[in-house]
């Protein structure tokens, strides 16, 4: 699986955090992000798995982004967190209280 990032400029606002990013990682390769607090390492995962949105450049996956077929692209991924969130959504919340009160 070959995964490249061109010239990806992005982050979390209108003032990039990430500028003219660029690289690539070939089959059976193994890639280390390695940098100061602040100097982009998560920011460039959340944009190679979509939580982001570029505002300039491109990240394909075997060929495919996740622009022009977004379904394609995250089916050639999986992403663990290094953290649980803490934050649930109401849904979440309803169903954590039902199941707190069947086990009391």
């Amino acid at each position: 699986m070959t995964l490249e990032v061109e010239n990806l400029v992005g982050g979390y606002s209108r003032v990039p955090v990430l500028k003219d990013v660029s690289f690539e990682v070939k089959a059976g390769e193994l890639v280390g992000l390695i940098g100061l607090n602040g100097a982009g390492k998560s920011t460039t995962i959340k944009h190679i798995i979509g939580l982001l949105r570029p505002q300039k450049g491109t990240i394909t996956l075997e060929g495919v982004t996740l622009k022009t077929d977004p379904k394609a692209y995250k089916q050639k991924m999986a992403y663990i967190p290094d953290r649980k969130s803490t934050r649930l959504n109401s849904r979440q919340r309803t169903k954590t209280r039902s199941s707190q009160a069947k086990a009391r």
